[in-house]
């Protein structure tokens, strides 16, 4: 049975090899794709239809409101370096005219990114371009640095990782955030650098949410972007979770969570946008 990743995989390459027929056109050559076709081919004959049949729905449904591609001249499969540096588009379908219109496909989730936290990483610097401040790293460093010394090997086996590891790694974050961070390039970081469509595919249905932050999209209206912090507040029926509302509608969900069962010295979120403008363009259809 593919895994969540080459099921996501899997879904990319068969939305792109669709946009791809209709154009007459092939997929540009390199790992990403390789890596994506032989996830695709881990399906039975049945699941592929399946695959086929949702990414038919998704291709006739941007052909139609989004003229350009229905005049691709190539298409490109990203690796997963590029979602890491902030640019979150899995495919990049390249016009005739030099445009670039980039998709993001989903294959039952929703999360935007998985970005990690450790004593190393300077997620101030990398997400809004300001580097975090001695008194994050004062109050990280000693957390993370204790996981290197503790004497079992998996997350199960800590009594208080709750209290003694997510929490303050968490309330560090957030307060750091809330001092710091620049609302706007902090979103375009989470949400991503570039314009794209974001195209989900769940049991039976097909959403295509258009995330027009710079208007380079046909469809779906330019969106507001944040100018200002309005609350970033901890979830208390929800562990190791925070809420951030930001002006103009946008809201994100952090989740902190270790990666892996075995301990390592980091730890890794679950980012989810659980508000967004009104403005923004949002369709589902059964396939």
């Amino acid at each position: 049975m593919p895994s969540q990743a080459e099921s996501g995989k899997a879904w990319e390459y068969g939305l792109a090899r669709r946009l791809g027929r209709m154009n007459g056109v092939s997929i540009l050559s390199s790992n990403a794709p390789l890596a994506a076709l032989k996830a695709y081919h881990q399906y039975g004959e049945q699941a592929r239809a399946e695959i086929e049949r949702a990414a038919v729905a998704a291709a006739n449904f941007l052909e139609a409101h989004d003229d350009r591609f229905g005049e691709l001249a190539n298409l490109e499969l990203q690796s997963d370096q590029r979602g890491r540096d902030g640019d979150v588009r899995d495919i990049l379908a390249a016009t005739q005219s030099g445009d670039v219109i980039g998709i993001s496909a989903k294959h039952r989730h929703r999360a935007l990114k998985h970005s990690r936290l450790s004593d190393s990483i300077d997620f101030g610097l990398e997400w809004y371009g300001r580097p975090c401040s001695a008194t994050y790293w004062a109050r990280v460093k000693p957390v993370f640095g204790s996981l290197r010394r503790v004497n079992v090997g998996y997350w199960r086996e800590l009594p208080d990782k709750h209290d003694g590891y997510y929490r303050p790694v968490l309330t560090a974050f957030m307060d750091e955030v809330r001092t710091n961070a620049d609302a706007a390039r902090l979103l375009r970081y989470v949400v991503g650098r570039y314009d794209f469509y974001k195209v989900i595919k769940s049991n039976g249905d097909i959403e295509i949410q258009s995330f027009n932050l710079s208007g380079s999209l046909q469809w779906g209206a330019k969106l507001p972007m944040p100018t200002r912090i309005v609350e970033f507040r901890r979830e208390t029926d929800r562990v190791g979770t925070a809420e951030l509302t930001l002006d103009q509608g946008w809201q994100l969900s952090f989740r902190l969570h270790n990666a892996n069962a075995a301990i390592e010295p980091s730890l890794k979120f679950d980012i989810q946008l659980v508000g967004s403008p009104e403005e923004m363009g949002n369709y589902t259809t059964a396939y």
